[in-house]
């Protein structure tokens, strides 16, 4: 599959195609980044709000490798793929319902390790199960 992956990709730099492929990368790059700054204000309020440029780190980072790995192992070729904002309000909602189970005295470094945790498993049983 190593081969097969380094051949396809050294075909894909040949072609006379991949100006306009770095272009739509880089368009759906810079949506990415502009989704994951909105939903990390969706996400992160309220508590946790100190904490939202490590939010949005978090965010960008999973956007990131999520898109590589679908643009990389898919079988579809020229596939783009985005992160949805559907999931946001259900991961809004769960990370609101995990801080109002944390004790009150809790500090908000205690309250980000919860909600990331959250995040991190609710993403990787998706990923197992689908």
């Amino acid at each position: 599959m190593k081969n097969k992956l380094a051949l396809e990709l050294y075909n894909d730099i040949r072609s006379p195609l991949v100006i306009p492929a770095i272009f739509s990368g880089l368009v759906s790059g810079l949506l990415s980044v502009v989704f994951m700054f909105s939903f990390a204000t969706v996400i992160y309020a309220g508590p946790i709000s100190g904490h939202f440029t490590q939010g949005a780190g978090f965010l960008i980072l999973a956007a990131s490798v999520s898109c590589m790995s679908m643009a990389l192992l898919s079988s579809v070729k020229g596939l783009i793929a985005l992160p949805q904002s559907n999931p946001t309000a259900i991961t809004a909602a769960a990370a609101s319902s995990i801080i109002i189970m944390l004790p009150s005295d809790s500090s908000p470094d205690t309250y980000l390790a919860n909600v990331a945790a959250f995040m991190f498993f609710a993403s990787l049983f998706t990923g197992v199960t689908l």
